[in-house]
């Protein structure tokens, strides 16, 4: 008796492309790893930060999170704060609605894994060669469930402080743009 050698060929375009969407399959996974993320943060946040207005996390349904902070008034210079954000998971789609914008992240896969990917264009030259080094040409990286996190809850957790007030002239200031 022989023994039959089969040689093993090279995935060509479609076995790599059939195997990738196999590995989207899990976006739910990915997805709940995000989910999670989100939910560490925020009693993570609530557990660091007591003095400031606490978060509050609520899951709508298995694709859908609502997020909510309110601030207290400040100073009688403005009103309280209602800031909410709606975290909605579609497919391979993660989307975040804010009060005035919205932002979305693209669950994809490349032949190890699926993950999210960040798309931004990297920020400096040599970001983006190393981006060329590690196989994407097109600035974009993984983001891990805790990224995705961050990028979602920054803004709602640690707003950038109003530049508008108060103004210099107000402050009595002579030199207002020193």
């Amino acid at each position: 008796m022989t023994a039959l050698v089969t040689e093993q060929r090279k995935p060509n375009w479609v076995d790599r492309r059939a195997h990738r969407d196999s590995l989207l399959k899990g976006a739910g996974d990915i997805w709940n790893q995000v989910r999670a993320a989100i939910q560490d943060a925020c009693d993570s946040f609530n557990q660091h930060y007591p003095a400031e207005a606490p978060v509050q996390f609520e899951q709508e349904n298995a694709s859908r999170l609502c997020i909510t902070r309110t601030t207290p008034p400040d100073d009688d210079r403005t009103g309280a704060t209602k800031v909410q954000v709606f975290v909605t998971f579609a497919t391979v789609k993660i989307t975040a609605v804010y009060n005035d914008r919205f932002s979305t992240y693209k669950i994809t896969a490349d032949d190890e894994s699926a993950f999210v990917m960040d798309r931004r264009a990297a920020a400096t030259l040599t970001e983006h060669l190393n981006q060329r080094q590690k196989g994407r040409p097109d600035g974009s990286r993984r983001m891990s469930p805790d990224d995705v996190s961050e990028a979602i809850l920054k803004s709602i957790l640690f707003p950038l402080p109003d530049e508008t007030w108060p103004r210099p002239r107000e402050r009595g200031d002579e030199h207002p743009h020193l």
